[in-house]
């Protein structure tokens, strides 16, 4: 029984909101980070009815520290998603970004209910969010073997203005009137985050001196067979360079904050390609910091090093709210050799290089050789960091819609909204 079901009465409604049940999947990290917030602002703000079903390791600890603002009435555990029994109330469903195998425990089930509901008439939505740019290429051919077809998609809320152009419309059959920039709210925390205070918090729990560097690495799940060598490889480069970089600079005290992915399954194998303590390295294997939410980790670090994992998106985010140079959390590191770029190629469609690196928001490493020394400029070149930070702060900031006045969760449930009222779905 490995599906948790949260479910929110409804608390009087006002319309649009009366009469709908709204009914969220969510099976992977990204899924999770995308529609908690929205759920939270639906259930907080609209009292609407809403049942939350997750799966998998994110029930372990992703979806319990999840701060709802409210509440849910119910927690029920099953075997498989079962949708309550059809009624005259329309239902809406939220779907987020997934992926093969999580997607099968959830998002397809609701996706085949809902298209039955469908094939009988009944009243029903579907909405789709981005939880980043390209995060819903594998999840549309997936819903459209289960019933869900392009034209059966009413909304898709897009992380930022250049998403719309990697969901061809030859391809992915979504009129593009029914997509809408909201920004994602997988970033929203880092709107109202104080870093500084994060970054102490964390350095104080893992007794990590202020004048310490925190270099971050963020694995991808091994025991998929595409990442599979990949990243054993790529944890044994960087594992390599963090060493070479303390060598570099026996003056300087370094600490190695290795986190592995939420769904890591070759936990023992990974740790042991990590380097060694020395004088001034400490390395910080995944199991001593675990407790602590990835976001607090990434806040900590002045350098976060992946392939290509969301993580890096948002510290760039985070420069983009305009912090000093010396300010933690908010450079990353992109290492797009073969590996990485590969990454974006996986496992149906081309995806386009993180928009980070595109506008040069963000440090990046070609191949293996160029690692170490683009990791030496982004740690010391006040130059490049310099330069970092002003793309983070102007084209960066344009691209996402990052508003720090506005939440992506409430724009996104506004686009819900307008749905709603057009649909003429309420009562």
């Amino acid at each position: 029984m490995d599906i948790a079901e949260r479910r929110w009465l409804a608390k009087n409604p006002v319309s649009p909101w009366d009469g709908i049940g709204i009914i969220v999947a969510a099976s992977h990290p990204g899924a999770i980070n995308t529609t908690a917030p929205i759920v939270d602002y639906l259930v907080n703000k609209h009292k609407t009815e809403v049942a939350l079903y997750t799966s998998g390791k994110i029930n372990d600890n992703m979806v319990p520290n999840f701060q709802f603002s409210r509440q849910p009435d119910s927690i029920t555990k099953y075997n498989n998603v079962v949708l309550p029994k059809a009624t005259d109330q329309a239902t809406l469903a939220l779907i987020s970004t997934s992926s093969p195998p999580d997607i099968d425990r959830c998002e397809l089930p609701l996706a085949s209910q809902i298209a039955h509901r469908l094939d009988d008439g009944k009243k029903a939505l579907v909405v789709l969010a981005e939880d980043n740019i390209g995060g819903l290429r594998s999840v549309i051919p997936q819903l459209n073997q289960h019933g869900i077809s392009s034209d059966r998609i009413n909304r898709m809320l897009l992380a930022a203005g250049s998403a719309i152009r990697t969901y061809p419309e030859d391809d992915f059959g979504v009129p593009r009137e029914r997509m809408r920039v909201t920004g994602s709210a997988t970033f929203d925390g880092i709107k109202i985050e104080d870093t500084a205070a994060v970054n102490k918090e964390v350095r104080e729990q893992l007794e990590i001196p202020f004048d310490t560097l925190v270099i971050g690495y963020f694995g991808m799940p091994s025991q998929e067979p595409h990442f599979e060598n990949m990243e054993f490889r790529s944890t044994k480069l960087v594992s390599k360079t963090i060493d070479a970089l303390a060598r570099n600079h026996p003056n300087r005290q370094f600490t190695f904050l290795y986190r592995r992915h939420p769904r890591e399954n070759k936990p023992n194998e990974l740790r042991q390609l990590l380097p060694e303590n020395r004088s001034n390295l400490r390395v910080i294997p995944h199991e001593e910091s675990q407790k602590i939410p990835t976001t607090k980790i990434s806040a900590t670090t002045d350098l976060g090093v992946a392939l290509g994992s969301t993580v890096l998106t948002e510290m760039a985010l985070r420069g983009s709210k305009g912090q000093t140079l010396s300010a933690t959390g908010s450079i990353p590191l992109y290492l797009l050799n073969a590996d990485g770029i590969s990454v974006f190629g996986y496992p149906d469609h081309k995806y386009e290089i993180p928009i980070p690196v595109q506008l040069g928001a963000a440090a990046v490493a070609w191949n293996d050789e160029q690692l170490l020394s683009i990791m030496e400029n982004a740690l010391f070149d006040s130059s490049s960091r310099r330069q970092i930070a002003k793309r983070q702060a102007t084209a960066l900031k344009t691209e996402y819609a990052f508003d720090i006045t506005k939440s992506a969760a409430e724009l996104a449930v506004s686009e819900i909204e307008q749905l709603l009222l057009v649909s003429q779905f309420s009562p």
